[in-house]
């Protein structure tokens, strides 16, 4: 696996320059001894320490291939023992490059699903901000909420994109008194429009150039180029990269203001979160039994096992007492950790709890299930089937979760 291959494109080319570079100070300082072997301090271990520990092993192998070869014709005699310990120095330090980077990706990874998380947790307490504050304000005799609203579009409409982008368009006119608004996507770098419009988009308009530059909310006020033909243009965003845009063209101007604009963006952002997960879940038919957080959370683990090598460790806790799994879940809520997940299922007369606890080695999730059955009573435990799996046991662990 060519773990630095995404960090540095070039990394043969530099090894070849900066090694050249060497040896051009090795022929300036001393012509009779390019490579420093004979004197005092050599300089050719820490040169190959650098060059592998930061482009890897197969640099590190391309310079001392190069040096090698300079030492061969320009040397009287080869100097064998320094070859050999050169050659085992420079494989030493490949290893502790792919032990370097293995860490860097993993912490990377980590700090990427904490990301998301709090994204995704973020947006929803917004939206249910906006519902009670906003809407349930405006519409006291028919009270509505926009999450609620949001689920039914994605989750209950039919699976006909277009259909469920016409209930959102219908959602936001409604809420914040748009009067005019045309909703797309871009695929393929092209302007995707999914409302009843024929209507199509600009790419050189200004606001639809400055929203993607900054995949930021982009308003009138900001500048005056476009007025004739949008008033705002809002962004919808996944993994830093725009994917949606939301095109303002007709607005009261008592709603159009700041806090209608952030809570659109933040409603925008949702929804486009809410079709992601789904096409996600329809694609993969992992665990359907279990709830929709816990599957999502499931899948994105198991590409970082597929990709990287990052495991995790699932605890399985199995009991035919319905107050012992009751008591296990208080148990296991109060135990998680931020990372950890948990969910419970019944299998005909069996429940089954399940944690889920990313970047987690079987030692930890020991310690884990130790503290859980301790809140427990002795008969209680006695109930409880308890097995550890991790992605390395995947098909054993879902057909373990599979059997009654």
């Amino acid at each position: 696996m060519h773990f630095f291959k995404n960090l540095h494109h070039f990394a043969y080319v530099e090894t070849f320059v900066l090694t050249l570079s060497y040896l051009l100070v090795g022929y300036l300082v001393e012509p009779e001894d390019i490579l420093f072997i004979q004197s005092d301090l050599s300089s050719i271990t820490g040169f190959l320490a650098i060059m592998t520990l930061f482009f890897g092993l197969g640099c590190g192998l391309f310079s001392l291939g190069m040096l090698t070869t300079f030492m061969y014709l320009d040397y009287p005699h080869f100097e064998y023992q320094i070859f050999l310990k050169e050659l085992v120095l420079v494989f030493i330090f490949g290893i502790f490059h792919i032990y370097w980077i293995k860490k860097i990706t993993y912490y990377r990874k980590k700090n990427t699903i904490l990301e998301s998380r709090f994204t995704h947790l973020s947006k929803a307490f917004y939206a249910l901000k906006v519902s009670h504050d906003q809407l349930e304000m405006n519409y006291v005799l028919k009270p509505v909420s926009i999450r609620r609203s949001l689920v039914q579009i994605v989750e209950k409409s039919s699976d006909n994109t277009q259909d469920q982008w016409h209930h959102l368009a219908i959602l936001l006119e409604k809420s914040f008194g748009i009067s005019k608004l045309t909703l797309c996507t871009i695929e393929d770098g092209e302007f995707v429009v999914k409302t009843a419009s024929s209507q199509k988009i600009d790419p050189t308009n200004h606001l639809i150039q400055k929203a993607l530059e900054k995949n930021l909310p982009v308003y009138i006020s900001d500048d005056a180029k476009d007025s004739a033909k949008y008033i705002a243009v809002i962004p919808a965003s996944f993994k830093e990269e725009t994917k949606a845009l939301l095109l303002i063209e007709e607005m009261p101007f008592i709603s159009f203001n700041e806090d209608n604009m952030r809570a659109i963006r933040f409603i925008f952002d949702y929804f486009f979160l809410m079709l992601h997960q789904k096409e996600i879940l329809s694609r993969f038919d992992i665990l359907p039994q279990f709830k929709k957080q816990f599957r999502l959370a499931y899948i994105n683990q198991y590409e970082l096992y597929k990709k990287y090598q990052i495991n995790s460790t699932f605890i399985v806790f199995k009991t035919n007492d319905a107050l012992v799994s009751h008591r296990l879940n208080d148990a296991i809520e109060e135990a998680l950790r931020e990372l950890d997940l948990y969910d419970t299922i019944k299998r005909g007369d069996t429940y089954i709890s399940v944690i889920m606890a990313p970047f987690t080695a079987n030692i930890s999730a020991k310690s884990l299930k130790e503290r859980i059955l301790a809140t427990l009573l002795e008969k209680e435990k006695n109930t409880l089937e308890i097995t550890l799996f991790s992605f390395s046991d995947k098909s054993l662990f879902e057909r373990y979760i599979g059997e009654k």
